[in-house]
């Protein structure tokens, strides 16, 4: 057993119990205590405690709220902790859950010393080879609807070892899409094993891809979205696609 032998597991940052994978097997079989700290919309988890904040930029906000109600124990390793979180969570800074209140907790964190710019080269500028090879395969291979509303692609088993690229190296791929002009929705359908297939979904602002989500399992935040399906890609394509092309129909943008 994983878990067996512990005695409280805290999830962070997850809405579903689909995303704790195997874990969440775990925890169900040997019915251990467990508390969620999340700002997901909608938390689906179930837990002994929840403590759930929407209004969160990221989770990590909520985590710094939390060690301060127990005492002064912040120092340079946490302050770093919760900026990664803090940053990653708001896109640099950039989505629509940067309030005034996420600079402000920003601009305390940097007074423990941390260095905002060897944060982000640590995680956006340091790419693989492989990654950058698998972005320009996907790049060519968008497809447009709607307009040019709506772009989505695939990403195969295939296509990953072709590239010599991991699953693990293609986060943000979907960000990148979605960056597009005209774009208001993008998609990822990815083929994590035969037979099973995650799709990631972001939108601009005008549509709300958590809704989407939800219809097969999935949820997330209002324009951050995504689900996972034991279906073969080209399958969950053909199911998920019409919902896509429905929802920006009915929306006049």
């Amino acid at each position: 057993a994983r878990l067996g032998k512990f005695d409280l597991v805290i999830i962070f940052d997850v809405g579903g119990v689909t995303r704790t994978g195997i874990l969440g097997d775990d925890l169900t079989r040997h019915n251990i205590p467990c508390i969620c700290i999340d700002h997901h919309p909608e938390n689906h988890i179930v837990c002994d405690e929840k403590i759930v904040d929407s209004k969160a930029p990221a989770t990590t906000c909520i985590v710094l709220e939390l060690i301060r109600e127990i005492g002064d124990y912040i120092d340079y390793d946490i302050a770093e902790a919760i900026y990664v979180g803090l940053m990653t969570d708001t896109g640099s800074f950039r989505f629509e859950n940067t309030t005034r209140n996420t600079f402000r907790v920003a601009a305390d964190l940097l007074e423990y010393g941390i260095k905002p710019n060897e944060i982000y080269n640590r995680i956006y500028e340091s790419y693989t080879p492989a990654r950058m090879s698998m972005l320009g395969t996907v790049l060519k291979s968008i497809r447009y609807e709607s307009d040019g509303r709506l772009a989505w692609f695939k990403i195969t088993q295939s296509d990953l070892k072709n590239e010599g690229a991991s699953i693990d190296e293609i986060g943000g791929f979907t960000d990148f899409v979605r960056s597009i002009k005209g774009v208001e929705v993008s998609v990822m359908f990815l083929e994590v094993r035969e037979g099973q297939t995650r799709v990631n979904f972001r939108s601009k602002g005008r549509v709300i891809v958590n809704e989407i989500a939800r219809k097969f399992g999935g949820g997330g935040h209002y324009y951050a979205a995504g689900l996972t399906l034991h279906k073969p890609i080209a399958e969950t394509i053909e199911l998920v696609l019409p919902e896509l092309r429905k929802t920006i129909t009915k929306i006049d943008i």
